[in-house]
């Protein structure tokens, strides 16, 4: 009976294909599903009228044509989660209905592919936006690359910059559908209503009645992975449909790892689609790509279609307004600061204070008599209204938290004021972007309370939780806009506010300029794709050779996807081996390849064994665990430790009376083979952290450090939320093993 748990527990846990899962898991005991109606009408049950009449005498008397169905999809499951080739391949048999219909699919595809090559982007532009309109920043190329059906594609660009129209532009003048996954209500709401003003059927998602036709869905990255969205997905595919799945401001994917909203990392799983794959941000840094390409399963960048503009505004004067903790009230200083502003910026202008939290975010609305915005702030409907008002021009003073930070299209916000703590400076770049969004002046002040010794020098305040930039950011000497370009363009030659921006307040008054540059970078991509314009004089055979090698291309991301994911359910049932393995004996003398049993790592008598114990004790006391990415008592995976269980919804809880079986062994372990192989594993992590986007300095006595940090942080392992040092464990142990034979 053993194989039968098993096989049904890992059909649950990694194949979870839910359609079949019944079959597999209740086998044909279930006998009183609903009747076909020809059956009743005839006298009959389904099961009597597929099993007695009109059987062909081959055909086993036992079963149903469809349970027969049902069981070789079963099958069909099984062999793509063994990796059978025949299965990865996914091509039905020639001259099935299934491949008459595949092929009717593909040709609407190629068909839609050849259209979408011939259209003049700029006329179409002008037909959505009106006469005269231009492609701002990277759109052109962008678009272009998008309309040329090139994947994964990549676009940064400054809010307001026009990211929405790299989806909008294409879907306009398409037959097909474009699947965009937005991560906020406010947004989703907000870029309906644009694509319905532009004459685009757009439609947000609800699994309770699916708009087939609709030429946009909305739909949030929880929905995206769900079973019913599956379906959805399949079904356009299957009527040849699916254009692309585009998703919009997928930086979000970079604090997911931090325990919010951890469904965003499963969006990898949407290069299954084998379907065009587009990836919208205003506020994606350079040093963040290594890690994002990591998230989302993406090739090497040199791969992708990468598309860069400047992010930050020239119309924005970005502000330090200071004031005295001892002398002033920060709600007086705010209500003077915003009075101030309503007088300067009359209505339609109009001003968001952002707050770091809702309480604060609620207080100030009350003292402001103003609106204001939270994820709590009411049903879809209401918050949908509050952002109406917003966009409508019907409100002048807002407050919020960072839930209003995302997409939203107020053109007329002339004031973006920040109270209290701000913490990322990538936060602030996109929350700032709501100021000057139709390019008038307009001004992101940032309110901070400060101590002042009697001699008038500055007291260091507190910058808890804070990053490194945002700190340089708030107390630089010279120009803010040398350290915002720096982070998120990656700009490095930057001395000063240039002649055609709004000073900052570290360059106000100061003749440091120089004419501006940030146009160059777009004339080279348009040199880059200029040749793919003139995809209208290839030839039809050519034109079928290049749509089939992008259809390869697909297949191929998405059967490596799901190898890489089997790989990692290996590496996980090899985690749990390891770990037993490990837990008897020294580690220390495991690490070394000597006899390790008949003691342990604390009684060992070896000559590095201290100064390993001494590790053993700074790891443990200096690493932090991300949120979600272990039982914080062993540091494995909550799905192996023991002192957790599953809960309904997927996630986990704490087991009454449950107690971890690998306590103290993974730290020891880690310790032990750092200790052993020292620049090896050095080196290895410096390589995946550099990947990543990890800032890392040669010689700079900080190297322990980082790497602890670095094993600390979450990552997603075989389907389940794990952590980096469980997966160096994995690595470097199974390098232990292999030198041992």
């Amino acid at each position: 009976m053993a194989w039968r748990h098993s096989g049904k527990a890992i059909y649950r846990k990694y194949i979870n294909d839910k359609a079949v899962i019944k079959a597999v898991v209740e086998g044909d005991e279930d006998e009183d599903g609903e009747d076909d109606a020809f059956d009743i009408q005839t006298g009959h049950s389904s099961k009597i009228g597929g099993t007695v009449y009109g059987r062909p005498i081959t055909e086993s008397p036992f079963s149903t044509e469809a349970q027969r169905a049902a069981l070789r999809r079963v099958s069909m499951e099984w062999h793509r989660f063994l990796l059978f080739k025949s299965a990865l391949e996914m091509h039905p048999k020639k001259g099935t209905r299934a491949a008459e219909a595949r092929k009717e699919a593909v040709e609407e595809e190629f068909r839609r592919w050849r259209k979408m090559r011939a259209v003049d982007t700029q006329r179409q532009l002008e037909s959505l936006v009106g006469a005269g309109a231009r492609f701002r920043s990277v759109q052109r190329p962008a678009i272009e690359a998008i309309m040329h059906q090139k994947s994964p594609i990549v676009v940064v660009m400054g809010t307001g910059a026009g990211k929405s129209m790299a989806f909008m532009l294409p879907a306009s003048c398409s037959t097909g559908v474009t699947i965009v996954v937005v991560p906020l209500v406010s947004l989703r709401g907000n870029l309906k209503d644009r694509c319905v003003q532009a004459g685009i059927d757009c439609v947000e998602w609800d699994s309770r009645k699916p708009q087939e036709w609709a030429s946009v869905v909305l739909v949030t990255p929880e929905s995206a992975v769900s079973e019913s969205f599956g379906g959805f997905i399949n079904r356009q595919r299957a009527m040849g449909r699916l254009d692309r799945i585009v998703v919009d401001e997928c930086h979000v994917v970079l604090d997911s790892t931090g325990g919010w909203r951890t469904r965003m990392l499963a969006l990898r799983d949407l290069v299954k689609a084998e379907t065009q794959l587009v990836y919208l941000t205003a506020t994606m840094r350079p040093r963040d790509e290594g890690e994002f390409i990591a998230l989302m399963g993406l090739p090497a960048k040199k791969e992708c279609q990468w598309f860069r503009g400047q992010t930050t505004r020239k119309n924005v004067k970005y502000q330090i307004q200071r004031y005295d903790q001892k002398e002033e009230d920060e709600d007086e200083v705010l209500v003077q600061l915003v009075e101030e502003k309503k007088r300067q910026y009359p209505m339609p202008g109009q001003i968001i204070v952002y707050c770091d939290t809702v309480a604060k975010t609620v207080r100030l609305a009350k003292l402001l008599d103003c609106v204001c915005y939270h994820r709590q702030v009411g049903s879809r409907g209401e918050k949908a209204e509050l952002v109406r008002q917003l966009t409508e021009g019907r409100q002048q003073v807002f407050t919020a938290t960072n839930a209003l930070g995302l997409g939203v299209d107020a053109p007329t916000i002339r004031v973006v004021i920040h109270v209290g703590t701000v913490r990322k400076l990538r936060d602030y770049a996109q929350e700032s972007g709501r100021a000057g969004r139709d390019g008038q002046k307009s001004e992101a002040i940032i309110v901070r309370g400060e101590r002042y010794r009697r001699d008038g020098s500055m007291q260091e305040g507190s910058w808890g939780g804070v990053d490194e930039e945002m700190r340089e950011f708030i107390t630089t000497k010279g120009c803010m806009r040398v350290v915002l370009d720096r982070e998120m363009d990656g700009r490095m030659d930057r001395v000063g506010c240039e002649v055609d921006e709004e000073r900052c307040s570290g360059c106000f008054g100061c003749q440091i300029g120089r004419e501006a540059e940030c146009a160059r970078e777009v004339e080279d991509w348009r040199e880059d794709e200029g040749d793919a314009q003139e995809a209208g004089g290839i030839g039809d055979e050519e034109e079928r050779v290049a749509f089939d090698q992008e259809g390869r291309a697909r297949r191929l991301a998405a059967q490596r996807e799901m190898e890489l994911q089997t790989e990692g359910l290996v590496g996980i049932q090899g985690l749990e081996e390891m770990l037993d393995e490990w837990k008897e004996g020294c580690q220390r003398c495991r690490a070394w390849g000597e006899g390790c049993e008949g003691h342990g790592m604390a009684d060992c008598t070896a000559t590095e064994a201290a100064e390993i114990r001494k590790g053993v004790g700074i790891i443990a006391s200096s690493i932090q665990w991300e949120r979600f990415s272990c039982c914080f008592e062993c540091g494995v995976p909550q799905a192996i430790c023991e002192r957790y269980e599953s809960r309904a919804d997927g996630g986990w809880k704490r087991k009454v009376g449950g107690s971890c079986q690998y306590r103290g062994v993974l730290i020891a372990s880690i310790a032990s083979i750092w200790a052993r192989w020292s620049d090896r594993f050095t080196e290895w992590a410096q390589e995946r952290m550099v990947e990543e986007g990890v800032r890392w300095q040669e010689d700079d006595g900080e190297a322990f450090k980082r790497v602890v940090k670095w094993l600390g942080k979450k990552t997603r392992w075989g389907g389940i939320e794990s952590n980096k040092m469980c997966w160096a464990f994995w690595a470097f142990a199974a390098y232990c093993r292999e030198i041992e034979e």
